[in-house]
């Protein structure tokens, strides 16, 4: 089984995308992924929720579980629309 764990994303798809490419996806079932925050920065972006359900997204599609928590600069409050 793979741990992978990241934080500090503050909304940049690119670095995800780079990361996913870096993974082998038959492996996924073998891939827990740890989000340890700051995965968007709610007071500079427009579109907090969706960036982060849309990181969230990419994520969960390329591990068995994905566990997200928030940090500093993240919302407590949010909903994450994307079911593990």
């Amino acid at each position: 089984m793979d741990l992978i764990a990241i934080s500090d994303i503050y909304g940049d798809t690119h670095i995800i995308r780079e990361l996913l490419e870096r993974l082998d996806y038959s492996e996924k079932d073998n891939r827990i992924i740890v989000i340890a925050g700051d995965i968007d920065v709610k007071t500079y972006s427009e579109h907090y929720s969706e960036n982060v359900n849309r990181i969230l997204s990419l994520l969960s599609r390329n591990c068995r579980y994905l566990h997200y928590l928030p940090g500093d600069s993240d919302d407590k409050k949010l909903t994450i629309t994307k079911r593990n």
